[in-house]
């Protein structure tokens, strides 16, 4: 099984649409000074110096009048796939943030639509620049990768003193996204009717910017809409990690390959109820950012204090399991990419003390807020996430780039007992139906990979393969001696375990007796695994 990489077909119109933007910028440094001066009611101000970041690009600008230096931001075009709704979505959230908690963030001065841009470079905002040192340039050390360039990772020699006071400051951020509730899943708006903050859009995320970038999906490939339950927005990730293998042209390498990543992708299905916090399945939500981490924190460098947040695009109220997860960024390098490059084992060696010094921190702030006697604790949530592997579900049904990696390498085996993965995929499609759809997608996928693969100037062209022998269910019956007419679900599933995550609508309905307990796990084992599509 190969990991996805992005359709590289999509890389040249990209750098298109960024060198186009690029020239028409440099070319616009007076329409952007002119523009600023209009908002600033003062035409004297010194554009003194810009960045360019992951989605955005950015002008800090400067007057001598003794107020504070303004930021004015574009998308990036070729990066940034929803400029005006991504910009819309982050000024609402912003000024939500700022009315309603104490996190040092900027002020919105002005924003607008590519129609009300005169410099013709996209939507812009223009926010107030914040003093400080990005967090991650005081605790990072960059290493070399493979391909001759470098990434950042927690400094192994960090002190700890140092990382117990950033943890401190993170840790108080936390509690106060914690504290605010929400009733749907999706973005933030401001209803002027009725004065008061809804959520109203669907949720915009990362993952759906990488999607449409680098995985060939298109916007009315996602649903215009908010979801009420966790459950139901997690069947979406699901459907949408199905669809992204679909319709991206290079998602699979081979054959074998391709089965491996379709059946992950039915089983991934069936574990939902188990990874799904029934506590607040239905809501409460809480506001989940999918780049906050040390990145996007500006800190004192003296006193290491946070000086502000920055950067809340892909902002959005989520189910609360997800920021109650151990965050992803603790090591700078994302969890999953850890856990592929050095193992499982060692990332929980390096990675588990410093969740240890976060959990603390949140700990010590919630018995000053007198928060820790409840079970609904963020400190508590965290813990029994990490516990739970809850957290790994997090990331993947987040993130269908990980998924492949993550069910196959710790979700399958926790849930559903030790098996590899050939024996999983080999028993787990075995139906006639399951097995004639199988196939027919794993054709279709070779032959859309032999166009792209022409298109792209590779000359290598991939057969279909018939199943080998180690892919057949009959083979591991073979090996461990099991009858012809045991049913193929997985070994060792844990029924109770899923039966207490099923709604309890579902429990009521078909009574708490054992005959409606047998009921409830069989329309599980038949509804969650494979018969959905």
């Amino acid at each position: 099984m190969e990991a996805l990489c992005g359709d590289k077909t999509f890389k040249a119109e990209r750098e298109r649409l960024m060198e186009e933007w690029a020239n028409l910028f440099d070319r616009s440094l007076l329409e952007i000074r002119t523009l600023l001066g209009k908002y600033r009611n003062n035409p004297n101000g010194h554009l003194i110096s810009k960045q360019c970041g992951s989605f955005n690009f950015s002008v800090r600008a400067h007057w001598d009048d003794g107020g504070p230096d303004w930021l004015i931001r574009f998308p990036i075009p070729g990066k940034a796939i929803f400029g005006e709704e991504k910009f819309q979505n982050e000024v609402t959230l912003m000024r939500f943030i700022r009315q309603n908690t104490s996190i040092p963030i900027p002020e919105v001065i002005a924003h607008g639509t590519a129609a009300e841009n005169p410099t013709g470079l996209g939507p812009f905002m223009i926010i107030t620049w914040l003093e400080g040192t990005r967090m991650k340039v005081l605790i990072g050390k960059k290493v070399p990768v493979e391909d001759d360039s470098e990434e950042s990772i927690l400094d192994p020699h960090i002190d700890e003193r140092m990382l117990k006071t950033l943890y401190s400051e993170i840790a108080k951020v936390l509690l106060e996204l914690w504290s605010l509730d929400f009733d749907k899943i999706g973005s933030l708006d401001f209803d002027n009717h009725s004065n008061s903050w809804k959520v109203s859009r669907r949720p915009l995320t990362l993952h759906m910017n990488e999607l449409i970038r680098l995985g060939g999906l298109h916007n009315d490939d996602f649903p215009h809409r908010t979801f009420s339950s966790s459950y139901d927005y997690f069947f979406h990730c699901a459907e949408l990690h199905l669809l992204h293998l679909t319709k991206q042209r290079n998602s699979i390498y081979s054959s074998r390959d391709c089965r491996v990543k379709y059946t992950g992708r039915r089983l991934f299905k069936s574990i939902i109820p188990f990874f799904t916090s029934q506590n607040d399945i239905n809501g409460p939500f809480k506001l989940y950012c999918d780049d906050f981490g040390p990145g996007n924190i500006l800190v004192d460098p003296l006193t290491l204090r946070i000086t502000g947040v920055i950067d809340w695009e892909f902002c959005y109220a989520a189910p609360a399991q997800f920021l109650a997860s151990p965050p992803d960024w603790l090591l700078l390098k994302n969890a999953n990419h850890w856990v592929e490059d050095e193992g499982l084992e060692a990332f929980m060696e390096t990675y588990l003390p410093k969740l240890d010094l976060l959990i603390q921190a949140l700990e010590h702030h919630e018995a000053e807020q007198a928060l820790s006697n409840t079970g609904e604790s963020l400190s508590i949530r965290m813990r029994q996430s990490m516990e739970s592997k809850q957290n790994w579900f997090n990331i993947a049904v987040d993130n269908g780039w990980s998924i492949d990696f993550l069910y196959w390498e710790i979700l399958d085996n926790y849930v559903y007992g030790p098996a590899s993965i050939t024996e999983r995929v080999a028993r787990m499609t075995s139906g006639s139906d399951l097995y004639s759809d199988r196939e027919l997608f794993v054709r279709s996928k070779i032959e859309i990979l032999n166009r792209y693969n022409a298109e792209i100037g590779d000359g290598e062209q991939v057969e279909y393969k018939e199943e080998e022998d180690d892919e057949k269910r009959e083979y591991w019956m073979v090996q461990h001696k099991v009858p012809a007419n045991t049913l193929s679900c997985p070994d060792n599933i844990s029924w109770w375990h899923i039966f207490r995550r099923i709604p309890i609508s579902t429990h009521i309905v078909l009574g708490s007796s054992t005959i409606g307990f047998v009921v409830v796990a069989a329309l599980v084992s038949l509804r969650y695994r494979f018969t959905r599509k």
